[in-house]
């Protein structure tokens, strides 16, 4: 090949890169512009409103979700996939709440206001069933009873959105335990789970159960705290625990007493109309001056009334809420003690029966 050949040949191949060049240098322009074009529509959107079930990835800050605007959003996938959504607006919900023996309440909303509230679409797994209120955020008396029905108005709500997070792995502070995501520190809020948040605006509450309306003529009952009596010169108290249910498909009674305790009497009772379970409980002494169990038996009697909890379904727990009233006699035995029980359960006011599943 002369050299008139090559020279020709290499002012092909030179013109061929120019082309190719100017072409990339358009095209880049071109897509530069449609990126600039998109993002300028997207800021530039009018807020879009979501229903309570949303998807994360079609939200933006200035929107609404169930009529409560979004004030921030943050989100990534280190050290796992998450959404952290901050609202601010009113939402009127109803449920039952039972009180906390320090005061707060922790409040279910019933099955028409849960649907009511923001939550991650295909979310059932991490839902959100229950609400703790601090005793300082409630600005309404909860009196005696232990459990209600409540209209809770609130003024913001958090999403929280962490599906694989769980606290086997959280770091701890305090006897809390938390996660870092972001810039957010986020406890688990007493559950196994980072769940939703919210505060109340307004409480009201109008019903109560679970409490003893006893006459207090001549002394016969004196109340010395939150769902603790004397009566007769006996102890008595009312509690709210999780009745789970063993590998046989029955009511776990043990696991409701607790450690160093046996159940040496359980029958069914009937009182209007309704069947509860009648315990006697043999429970071990704890000496607290010398930090163990001595051996010495100390007797419980128990009347407990148990309910079907929807929130409990929703989760898919296999327990119920056990609402119990027990009188303790100390390291003597009470004759007696089933007939005393079954007076005190006159004046006890028990919820009607389908109270958590509405």
């Amino acid at each position: 090949m002369d050299r008139k050949e090559k020279s020709r040949r290499l002012s092909i191949t030179c013109s061929i890169l120019l082309i190719l060049l100017a072409f990339f240098l358009v095209e880049r322009q071109h897509i530069s512009a449609t990126v600039r074009d998109a993002t300028i529509i997207e800021e530039n959107r009018l807020p879009k409103s979501h229903p309570p079930r949303f998807s994360p990835e079609e939200v933006r800050i200035g929107d609404t979700i169930a009529g409560m605007k979004v004030l921030s959003i943050q989100s990534g996938t280190s050290p796992m996939p998450y959404f952290l959504m901050e609202l601010e607006g009113e939402l009127k919900l109803k449920g039952y709440y039972y009180q906390g023996y320090e005061g707060e309440m922790y409040f279910y909303p019933d099955k028409t206001s849960r649907e009511r509230l923001p939550q991650v679409a295909d979310n059932a797994a991490n839902l959100t069933v229950r609400y703790r209120f601090p005793k300082e955020a409630l600005k309404v008396e909860l009196g005696d009873a232990l459990l209600g029905r409540a209209e809770v108005v609130i003024a913001n709500y958090t999403v929280r959105y962490v599906p694989d997070a769980d606290d086997q792995n959280a770091q701890f502070e305090n006897g809390q335990s938390y996660i870092i995501l972001g810039d957010q520190k986020l406890s688990f809020e007493h559950e196994r789970r980072i769940k939703n948040l919210t505060s109340p605006k307004t409480i009201h509450i109008w019903e109560r159960f679970h409490t003893l309306l006893l006459p207090e003529q001549g002394n016969v009952v004196e109340k010395i705290g939150l769902a603790e009596y004397r009566w007769k010169g006996l102890d008595v108290s009312l509690g709210i625990r999780d009745l789970w249910t063993t590998y046989r498909g029955k009511p776990d009674f043990e696991m409701l007493i607790g450690n160093h305790a046996g159940i040496v009497r359980l029958e069914t009772v009937s009182i209007n109309e309704r069947t509860l379970y009648y315990l006697e409980i043999e429970r071990d002494h704890y000496d607290r001056q010398e930090s163990r169990y001595n051996g010495e038996m100390e007797y419980e009697y128990c009347l407990v009334a148990t309910f079907e909890d929807a929130a409990a379904a929703l989760l898919q727990q296999d327990r119920q809420l056990a609402l119990t009233l027990f009188i303790s006699s100390g390291t003597e035995k009470l004759p007696g003690a089933k007939e005393m029980l079954l007076e005190l359960a006159r004046s006890w006011t028990l919820p009607p029966e389908d109270l958590l599943m509405r």
